[in-house]
């Protein structure tokens, strides 16, 4: 399985515990599905880290769409670790929902732009990886 590959998969498992947490109202176990959700995350985070960035990095033509790719998920990861943070010692806040709201809506579209920009521009440079 090439690179591109399981990072889609790993896409697939995002959003159907996107999609669980989303549909469920009982806070335990939305709890349970972000505990999940997070070493899913830390996963992709780390295969985007060590592989396709570097990868992409490497060409003059693609340095710089890595680059921008790897700011903008690391601002992302940033306000997703800050809210695993504030919630995970169980305070559940006013604010948890709008959170969870804002969390979900990033991810959907990073995951939509990488799928739709990024990795074809991988898969093109870089056919056999």
């Amino acid at each position: 399985m090439g690179l591109i590959d399981k990072l889609h998969d790993q896409h697939k498992d995002i959003k159907k515990l996107l999609k669980k947490i989303q549909i469920n109202t009982d806070v335990d176990i939305i709890d349970n599905h972000f505990k999940s959700l997070k070493v899913v995350l830390i996963s992709h985070l780390i295969n985007e880290d060590n592989y396709l960035y570097p990868a992409l990095r490497s060409l003059e033509t693609t340095k710089q769409i890595s680059d921008s790719y790897e700011d903008e998920m690391s601002e992302i990861s940033s306000e997703i670790m800050n809210f695993y943070t504030r919630y995970e010692s169980g305070d559940k806040t006013e604010s948890f929902n709008q959170d969870i709201e804002d969390i979900i809506d990033k991810l959907v579209y990073r995951i939509t732009k990488e799928e739709r920009e990024l990795y074809p521009i991988f898969k093109k440079n870089f056919p056999n990886k």
